[in-house]
This record gives C-alpha cells, sequence and structure tokens, in this order.
C-alpha cells in the first residue's frame, strides 16, 4: 500500500468535496474503532449520508463489505493503516469536556429522552443527543446568559429547558413556546418531577403573532426553527420580536442552530444575508455543534450561531409566511437572474465631481468597459447642485447620485443579464473618478 500521504491525495481525487485532513481523519476512526455502523459514523462526523456511501465506494478495496450497515476494513488494512499513524480530525470546535455533575445530568437528560422518542416529522423534529443538549445550555451559560436573565425557547424537543435547569438555576425565567401538545405535557411533567423553578410552556405556532406581554420581554433566546429558508426567517423575526430592546453592545443574544448540509452553501449563504438584514452579529459559528439522529441527509449534525444584538438590530416587514416546514415540499421561487452591485465612492476629485460633463463622460466610459448597453437617460440637479443621473439599459439601469460638497457619489446598478468583467469595477471606479475610496456590496 502507499505510504498514507500518497493514498490520501489518491482518494481526494474521489472525494472533492472532503478535505485532505478529514479524509485522514475519516481513516484514523476505521484504523481505531473497533466496530462502526453508516449512522454512527455519520453522527461521529457530520458528514453527509451521500458524501459517506461515495467515501466508502473509493476505499471499497480495503473494506471488509462495501455494502454493509457496518464500515469495517480488512484485518490487514486496519493494521497497515495503524502503522502509519493517521491524524484525527477535530470534528468539531466544542469539545465534549463534561465534569461530574454534567456527566449526570447527560445520563438524566437521556433517561428523560428513553421516555419520549418518537419525533414527529410534521414538526420537523429530530432529537439532539444528550452530550448535545447539553452543550446547548452550557454555551448559553459560557455567554453568561444564564444568571439572572430572561430565557425564551422557540420549541424545545431537544429539551434544552430541562438542561438549563439542572445545569445553573439562576435564571429569572425560562418561557418555551412550543407548538406540539404532546411535547408541552411531557416536558410539564418532567419540571415538576424534577422540581425545576420558574419554566413555563405555552402553546404557541411561529406562524401567528405572539401575544403582546411577551413582546420585548426576554435577554436571550434560542431556536433550532424547520431547516427551510421561510422557516429560519420566520423564526429569527419571532426570536428579535422577543428580545428586549437593546442601546447597548454588552449582549443580548440568539442561539440558532441550522445547517444546510455539506453540499448546498447557497442555502446557507441565504440565511446569513437574512441575519445580516436583521443588524445581527454573527459572534461565532461553531459547525457540527449539535448532533442528531435521523437526519442523515445533513450529516446527524448543525451548526450553532451565536448572534449577538447591536443597537441597530430590528425588525423588517415580514410576509404571511404559512409553509414553513420540509414536509409541505415548498420549493422556493425561482426569480429573474439578477446582478444588483452598490457602490459608494469618497474622495472624488473636485474636477469631476462638480463637473455634469466629465461625471456624464466617465459613467458612459463605465457602462462601455462592461458592457451596458444605454437606451435612455435623465439627468436631475438639485438645490445643493448634487446630481442624479437615471440610465435605462437595455437590460436594466443605473442609478448615479452625486454630492460634490461631501465630493461623494452612489451608483445603484441592477442588471437581468451577467456583468461582463464584473470583478473589474471597482478597478475601473477607482480610475475613472481618480479615488481608491470605493466600497462595494453586491446585494444579489
Amino acid at each position: 500500500m502507499a505510504g498514507m500521504e500518497s493514498l490520501i491525495n489518491d482518494l481526494k481525487k474521489y472525494n472533492p468535496d472532503l478535505k485532505e485532513a478529514e479524509i485522514e481523519g475519516l481513516l484514523y476512526i476505521l484504523a481505531t474503532e473497533k466496530n462502526i455502523t453508516n449512522n454512527e459514523l455519520i453522527t461521529k462526523t457530520g458528514i453527509p449520508k451521500s458524501v459517506l456511501k461515495s467515501f466508502k465506494t473509493s476505499i471499497s478495496q480495503y473494506l471488509q463489505e462495501v455494502d454493509s450497515d457496518e464500515v469495517s476494513l480488512k484485518v490487514d488494512k486496519k493494521k497497515t493503516f495503524l502503522d502509519q499513524n493517521p491524524k484525527p480530525y477535530k470534528w468539531s470546535i466544542y469539545e465534549d469536556n463534561f465534569s461530574d455533575n454534567e456527566k449526570k445530568i447527560i445520563r438524566t437528560i437521556e433517561d428523560i429522552r428513553s421516555k419520549y422518542i418518537e419525533a414527529k416529522r410534521d414538526y420537523d423534529q429530530f432529537f439532539a443527543d444528550s452530550k448535545s443538549t447539553l452543550n446547548k445550555a452550557k454555551i448559553i451559560s459560557d455567554k453568561g446568559m444564564i444568571k439572572n436573565k430572561k430565557i425564551a425557547l422557540i420549541g424545545d424537543d431537544d429539551f434544552i429547558s430541562l438542561a438549563i435547569g439542572l445545569l445553573n438555576d439562576s435564571y429569572e425565567v425560562i418561557d418555551v413556546f412550543e407548538i406540539d401538545d404532546d411535547l408541552i405535557t411531557f416536558l410539564e411533567e418532567e419540571v415538576k418531577e424534577k422540581s425545576l423553578k420558574r419554566i413555563n410552556y405555552y402553546r404557541y405556532d411561529a406562524r401567528k403573532n405572539f401575544p403582546t406581554n411577551f413582546i420585548n420581554k426576554y435577554d436571550v433566546i434560542a431556536t433550532d426553527p424547520p431547516y427551510t429558508r421561510y422557516g429560519i426567517e420566520l423564526f429569527i423575526h419571532r426570536a428579535v420580536e422577543l428580545l428586549v430592546k437593546n442601546n447597548n453592545y454588552s449582549g443580548l443574544y440568539i442561539f440558532l442552530n441550522f445547517t444546510s448540509g455539506l453540499k448546498n452553501p447557497e442555502k446557507e449563504i441565504k440565511i446569513q444575508d437574512i441575519i445580516n438584514q436583521y443588524n445581527l452579529l454573527v459572534e461565532d459559528k461553531i459547525g457540527k455543534f449539535t448532533r442528531y439522529s435521523g437526519a442523515e441527509t445533513i450529516g446527524n449534525a448543525s451548526s450553532m450561531y451565536v448572534l449577538k444584538v447591536t443597537p441597530k438590530t430590528d425588525l423588517l416587514d415580514l410576509p404571511n409566511i404559512t409553509q414553513i416546514y420540509t414536509f409541505e415540499n415548498n420549493p422556493e421561487e425561482h426569480f429573474p437572474y439578477v446582478d444588483h452591485y452598490v457602490f459608494k465612492i469618497k474622495g472624488v476629485k473636485e474636477d469631476i465631481i462638480n463637473s455634469k460633463s466629465a461625471l456624464q463622460r466617465n459613467i458612459g466610459e463605465f457602462c462601455n468597459l462592461h458592457r451596458l448597453k444605454v437606451v435612455d437617460s435623465k439627468i436631475t440637479k438639485f438645490k445643493n447642485q448634487g446630481l442624479s443621473f437615471t440610465f435605462i439599459l437595455s437590460n436594466s439601469n443605473l442609478v448615479v447620485h452625486t454630492w460634490p460638497e461631501l465630493k461623494s457619489m452612489h451608483i445603484d446598478l441592477i442588471t437581468c443579464v451577467p456583468i461582463f468583467n464584473k470583478n473589474k469595477m471597482s478597478v475601473n471606479l477607482s480610475r475613472l473618478f481618480r479615488t481608491n475610496k470605493v466600497e462595494v456590496r453586491n446585494i444579489e
């Protein structure tokens, strides 16, 4: 057998979605674990089922049985791998480092879970393992968001309310908003049995408005919403509604669990865009933080987004969202292709910013450089000598506004076809307006 590095390089050709370090980490697990099933390997690594299947195919010559549910190396291959000292991979940066008391809590949660084992797919329920449940409580504690805090959970099929109550009961209150009546009844009984205090459960459907007495009440929100775009958008909106108004940076938090799977990063980018629209700061993002069972398509794992509230965090207008669960098979609507860029240009030279002809000439050259065909235009002059240029393009429009007194310009460009040489737009604007102060934002 070739050396470990050579083997990893060969396997990389057949596993383009895995890093070399992840491939080596998988080989380490197979070489050191006595027996491991497909599902256990997915849960341990957070690698989606489809990616693991491809990996198994690529190492089929080393496996005892390729199609078996158990992933086992041939005895001689296992020894050979071990002799080459493959390195383990850190599948999550959040370590399972538990105190004796925390281990006791994990066992308690496991006992509770054994009494409530049926996940309801109509509510997109996938149960986290007991370690993940405790870790969800711990990270809230690690951020200093339990003592004397008002905590709200939007959904609690992972028993986070119980974990917080068992870990640290110094909170002011925990209010849980849950749609599942059976789960509410079960959790209320467990709270009573465990003598946990100040934990309340309310039947709530996130598609409905909160009663006003809950609005702007809480210091911290935790939620693991349905893994659809509209589910995420709705639950973030509800979380922001519940938070008290904040005028400083000391920290109110939303703890959001979400993943789109290894091979669907575009969906996660959309979610990050939603987070940005609410002016929430991503203070931490911990990949593969929560481990589940029954969610093999996303690697039985989700990321933890620790979202810090800022003074600029505010609500957006929310459309009437009715379909939020994956079973509703609500495909995302495809919008026509759009390139949308916004530029803020500062420090424009006076001989340009004060000259209508120079501005018009340079904007025209910018259009020529990027093959933006102008079919009509209009210039509007304002009292402060500022100018607005509106260009109707063959495939949409370009609007430019100037502030001569600030030597500044704002450009809004929308096209319905890909922009030619778009990666050169900032450079060309910098050259045309003789300034290096060009900010660009790609809207979509």
